[in-house]
């Protein structure tokens, strides 16, 4: 595939991508169940974040780009380490309440 042809696809993903977020956020616009509002607003979010890695792909190949130093780099590798470790923590404090609630709802049931 050519560079004019990733360049096309790229730019369809871009639209599609807002496109999908738009749909769903006026979704969850038009429904009252809570879960699936938030579902559908984070799928929206995550549609949104796509267009901008294929933007940003579109940019990478029509422009150039600095090039990061090492100090860059690292400070990068240690931001996203401290992120994740955090977000895993996180989410495994919600799985361990999640399973709790879970098995409540069982004995209730």
């Amino acid at each position: 595939m050519s560079v004019k042809n990733y360049l096309n696809v790229f730019k369809e993903m871009v639209e599609k991508e807002k496109l999908y977020a738009k749909a769903l956020t006026e979704l969850s616009k038009k429904i009252e169940h809570p879960v699936l509002q938030s579902i559908f607003v984070g799928i929206a979010s995550d549609s949104l974040k796509h267009s901008q890695l294929y933007e940003g792909l579109v940019k990478l190949l029509t422009s150039p780009q600095p090039v990061l130093s090492q100090k860059e780099l690292e400070l990068i590798s240690r931001e996203i380490e401290e992120k994740l470790i955090s977000i895993l923590r996180l989410r495994l404090r919600w799985l361990n309440s999640l399973v709790s609630c879970l098995k409540k709802l069982k004995t209730l049931g």
